[in-house]
């Protein structure tokens, strides 16, 4: 694929950065064993010790390739180097060494496998086409403004989620059968994620001009509403991403592909709706067929496969809209001279209200009432 790629951009050079660029994704395929042994076992402590040394690693890496000179390479490189370290790491935990194949296994977990491994293609490829079709048809420039608003609103959640995605897959797994303790462990832990993520999310998305000055400086404002579609797009995705861990316990992978495959269309084509308004369109398209395509049908799709309920999936995402609407309504009746006092105070007033605002709504519903009185013992006892 690499002359296809460096023919779509027009640029030779794509041909051996994306040769380079395939080294990370041979070496993560080797080391997806080991680590899922270390997941399996519930070796959490090692799996963040490694991220935290691969981390290290693949940004030094690209720090000293960069001040050596080398350009654009020193960003092949650090993930290069990462990927190396990751599977040296997981590899002198596990000490796996691969066998002879096992042509007698059952069909029901390459089934399984299959339709995991088809949903993770597909979700791929819909997460990166973004990127590239503002490369091609908006420039370097628009794609560089969209990556900053991306990876800063969009990765941080995803270094949330996705530690906790490694604990919960196995613990769920382990009470599939108990369909009571499922879905309440299941739903006590996304209230608290919910709570923890959603009104952080809508106070930088409320105020993404001064977040992005504070972060970027004044050279970078055009980030600002790409950040701010994007934060809309990503308030429910905290809640919405951990679906998965329903269909993975539950061995329903064939319904989990079968959403991925309506969720990327749909992706896709907002894409090349927004696509017209350059990256702003793209984020503001995403964020709306979002709201209207995905997140009911995957509701629908949750409440078939159970126990989880429709009611507990958006039930959750709706107090934290609503106490963010709210947050809005009162941020726009605070006076302009506190607001434009200085943009750190108002970011720090938007947190606020958000967080102010989503405690009483929570304090004011039973269903939430009730999981904050049985998760905050919990959370002092280990605090303690």
């Amino acid at each position: 694929l690499a002359p296809a790629i460096a023919a779509f951009y027009g640029d030779q050079r794509m041909l051996g950065i994306t040769l380079a660029s395939a080294l990370p994704l041979l070496l993560g395929s080797i080391a997806a064993v080991p680590l899922a042994l270390m997941n399996r076992h519930l070796q959490f402590g090692q799996l963040a010790l490694n991220d935290v040394v691969t981390a290290a690693a693949g940004l030094l890496a690209a720090a000293i390739a960069a001040w050596a000179g080398m350009g654009y390479w020193s960003l092949v490189l650090g993930p290069a180097v990462a990927a190396v370290v990751a599977l040296a790491a997981a590899w002198l935990v596990v000490r796996w060494t691969p066998s002879r194949p096992d042509l007698k296994v059952d069909g029901d977990i390459l089934s399984f496998g299959a339709n995991l491994t088809g949903f993770n293609l597909v979700n791929f490829f819909s997460r990166n086409l973004d990127n590239i079709l503002i490369g091609k048809y908006s420039g370097a420039i628009e794609l560089g403004y969209y990556d900053r608003a991306y990876k800063l609103l969009l990765f941080p959640l995803q270094n949330i989620t996705q530690p906790l995605t490694r604990v919960m897959v196995p613990l769920l797994s382990r009470i599939h059968e108990d369909k009571a303790r499922f879905r309440d462990l299941y739903v006590r832990t996304n209230w608290m994620l919910a709570a923890v993520t959603m009104p952080g999310i809508a106070a930088l998305t409320l105020t993404s001009d001064q977040v992005v000055a504070l972060l970027f400086g004044p050279r970078w404002t055009a980030v600002a509403p790409i950040f701010a579609w994007l934060g809309i797009a990503s308030l429910t995705q905290s809640v919405s991403s951990t679906t998965g861990w329903i269909f993975i316990c539950q061995g329903k992978t064939k319904t989990m592909f079968q959403w991925g495959i309506y969720s990327s269309l749909t992706t896709v084509a907002a894409f090349i709706v927004g696509l017209h308004w350059g990256a702003v369109g793209v984020a503001a398209a995403y964020a709306i067929s979002g709201y209207v395509l995905r997140v009911p049908v995957l509701a629908v799709l949750v409440h078939r496969v159970g126990p989880v309920t429709a009611g507990d999936f958006l039930i959750m995402q709706g107090l934290f809209i609503v106490s963010s609407l709210l947050a809005w309504l009162a941020y726009l009746g605070l006076p302009a001279s506190l607001t434009a006092q200085s943009d750190l105070l108002a970011v720090a007033l938007a947190l606020c209200l958000n967080y102010g605002l989503a405690l009483v709504l929570m304090l004011i519903f039973p269903q939430s009432r009730r999981m904050l009185s049985a998760t905050l013992p919990n959370i002092a006892r280990n605090i303690r």
